[in-house]
């Protein structure tokens, strides 16, 4: 399913990439993601945040959901 239809009908206040992606799954445990996967950061501290955002990336998010990101500073 596109990323974009995963959206559609939800309030969402920044997308900064591409909606046209594939998204194979959902995880909520960065140690968990499989390539393809839409990530939800439920840390609260934005240090940790950072850190299971990296590694969901790192091991294949295709995009990501977080509270507050500020884009990496």
């Amino acid at each position: 399913m596109k990323l974009r239809d995963l959206l559609a009908g939800h309030s969402v206040r920044l997308v900064d990439g591409d909606t046209e992606v594939e998204i194979s799954g959902l995880s909520y445990d960065s140690r968990e993601t499989r390539s393809g996967d839409l990530f939800f950061s439920l840390a609260r501290d934005a240090e940790k945040s950072r850190a299971y955002l990296t590694e969901a990336i790192n091991r294949g998010a295709r995009a990501v959901v977080a509270d507050g990101w500020d884009g990496g500073a």
